[in-house]
């Protein structure tokens, strides 16, 4: 993971750490990983992680670190506030912060995520850069994009612009009701099969340049719970007895 090191990604997700050394050409060299994700980590233990991950790259001049990610987020490395959407991605880099490597021969940047005001509030971070890849491998594109995953994200790309994007906790409440409800006597068998690759070729075949908007979620997300409180306030919602079901608990002030 050492030969002729222009820069390096960084992908630093909540579970997992991963790293790509980059030539001059883009190309990828090496690639690494690590189980310290930003959820297993204290602010003062990200220069190390990143240094046991990059261990035994041959480094003779400081080289550009560029990271996505949850390292950005209030809780992980040093905060890189959101670009707020509509916005051009190609800002991205103008937003990122800079925190202490520890280190002469990493010059860290930490990439901003993306939210969103107008319409429905939402956030993301690390999707944003995959984004801007999708938007230079297909220069021109404009369309919906949907990016699977837990929380899986759909978004209005128009080149390098994210016009509008929305969370579907697909992948979450699929885990819970193949492994936590009934359902999952049913949801057994191999999931990596031919009818499903076949299910997103399909989808590429009908990709079309139309207007269109991100489906709705199958669910609500916490912070839109019909009793306007926090998230704690659905669990107490949810957690009523049946001869209470009746009751109006937005009228009750909500947990804070």
């Amino acid at each position: 993971m050492s030969e002729s090191v222009a820069w390096i990604a960084v992908d630093w997700g909540t579970s997992n750490l991963r790293g790509w050394t980059i030539d001059a050409g883009g190309n990828v060299l090496a690639s690494r990983s690590s189980p310290k994700g930003m959820g297993k980590l204290i602010r003062e233990e990200f220069p190390a992680a990143l240094a046991e991950l990059l261990s035994g790259v041959d480094l003779t001049t400081p080289t550009d670190v560029l990271v996505c990610g949850m390292a950005g987020a209030r809780q992980g490395w040093l905060e890189a506030p959101y670009l707020e959407a509509p916005t051009d991605l190609r800002d991205l880099l103008g937003g990122a912060v800079r925190p202490d490597s520890g280190s002469d021969k990493l010059k860290v940047s930490i990439l901003p995520g993306v939210c969103q005001k107008q319409g429905a509030d939402n956030v993301m971070r690390g999707e944003e850069t995959q984004l801007l890849g999708l938007a230079s491998t297909l220069p021109g594109y404009s369309g919906l994009v949907c990016m699977p995953g837990t929380h899986s994200k759909w978004a209005l790309l128009d080149g390098t612009k994210i016009e509008h994007f929305t969370t579907a906790m697909t992948g979450e409440m699929f885990e819970i009701l193949s492994t936590h409800s009934v359902l999952r006597h049913s949801l057994g068998g191999d999931l990596d099969t031919p009818e499903r690759a076949e299910g997103f070729r399909g989808r590429r075949r009908g990709r079309s340049r139309a207007p269109c908007r991100p489906p709705r979620p199958i669910v609500p997300r916490p912070r839109q719970c019909p009793c306007l409180g926090p998230p704690a306030c659905l669990v107490r919602r949810l957690s009523i007895g049946p001869a209470h079901r009746h009751r109006n608990i937005s009228q009750s002030p909500p947990d804070r």
